[in-house]
């Protein structure tokens, strides 16, 4: 049974490609490109799973369990995994340690908040660089999880050239792995009704976000606040993004969403549009000095 739902969706999103793109959207690249990396993926994921592996074995969970309820203490791990055009490739991962206090009530925000963050950004040119750097990763995290901070890490993000995309996480996940394909298949998108982009709107303007590309065009609303919100019937047309049943009646019932959802939405999106803006997106992420 699950055979079969896997091949009716995969038609089904082939049928949609041919019908409003080129065959080439953001899941046809990842679907060509993954594979390619692979045992790189591999090798970084299993070099920090090693690590968090341990750190999840000296965790202190009845400190952590003795937590307020609104106080939150973790410790995560996200790898990544860079290729750049010439073939060359970036081991990375980013620790973020970090202490957050949300039983203040929102009326003291932000200065009353309770919130402490460290990041520690481990890189290398080699995995065999990457694991002999990222070995001390233990003896600076062990201190916090012996207070009580969970231990965690995310799946392999793996960016190319061509795109960004969620990686390789074996299965079973252990319990500290968080997979990242989760966000892409429903992104954590807010979507604005009419009545606030009314209310606050001063001008609303074409925007034309990928460079030398005068037909691919999105609506904006400037608005009283020095914010810019994006029209969602102009992105859905322009993207076709496929999306969950509850994405997709959120976005029908909104008006317009933030920047975030722009680029949430083209890499769901199957159209040239949609693989061009998440294109762009990625080198100015990524490969833009």
């Amino acid at each position: 049974m699950n055979k079969a739902k896997k091949h009716v969706y995969y038609d089904y999103v082939a049928d949609m490609e041919a019908k409003y793109g080129d065959g080439r959207s953001n899941r046809t690249l990842v679907s060509e490109l993954s594979g390619k990396e692979r045992a790189s993926e591999r090798l970084l994921y299993k070099a920090v799973a090693r690590i968090v592996s341990s750190l999840y074995d000296r965790w202190d969970r009845e400190k952590h369990a003795a937590l307020d309820t609104h106080e939150h203490k973790t410790l995560s791990c996200e790898p990544e995994l860079l290729v750049y055009p010439d073939g060359s490739k970036k081991f990375a991962c980013t620790m973020h340690i970090t202490h957050c206090d949300f039983s203040v009530v929102a009326a003291d925000l932000p200065s009353r908040l309770q919130l402490q963050t460290q990041k520690h950004p481990f890189t290398a040119h080699s995995i065999e660089a990457f694991t002999a750097t990222f070995a001390s990763a233990y003896d600076l995290a062990l201190p916090f999880v012996k207070q009580g901070y969970q231990p965690k890490m995310y799946s392999v993000r793996t960016v190319t050239p061509e795109i960004h995309f969620p990686g390789y996480c074996p299965s079973p996940i252990p319990e500290y792995v968080e997979s990242q394909k989760r966000s892409y298949r429903e992104p954590p998108i807010h979507a604005f009704d009419r009545d606030y982009v009314r209310e606050h709107l001063v001008e609303t303007k074409p925007w034309f976000p990928v460079p030398d590309e005068p037909d691919f065009m999105l609506i904006t609303f400037e608005l009283d606040h020095k914010s810019t919100l994006y029209d969602i019937k102009s992105l859905l047309y322009a993207f076709r993004p496929i999306v969950g049943l509850k994405l997709e009646k959120k976005l029908f019932e909104g008006y317009a969403v933030a920047k975030y959802g722009v680029y949430d939405l083209a890499w769901l999106g199957i159209t040239p549009f949609a693989r061009e803006l998440t294109k762009w997106h990625t080198y100015e992420t990524y490969y833009q000095e």
